[in-house]
């Protein structure tokens, strides 16, 4: 398969220019992770026994009071 733009990184950054180049510009995209999920630093799970919501990498946290920014990060 071909593609017009490989990224590297489904953190932010690579999620976001990921989606603008396919979704945007018509291109194919090829996003290429290391991890088994998406979210890079940012990325959060619930702990097993308790149910809490963990950042697994440490207090990697996005803050914006611009709501344009809040609602397309939420999509």
């Amino acid at each position: 398969m071909k593609y017009d733009v490989v990224v590297v990184g489904s953190g932010l950054f690579g999620l976001t220019i990921a989606r603008q180049c396919a979704e945007e510009k018509g291109m194919r995209v090829a996003l290429l992770e290391r991890r088994n999920h998406i979210g890079g630093n940012a990325y959060s799970e619930a702990e097993e026994t308790t149910g809490i919501e963990v950042h697994r990498y440490g207090a990697h946290l996005f803050h914006t009071s611009n709501e344009r920014v809040w609602e397309y990060v939420n999509r």
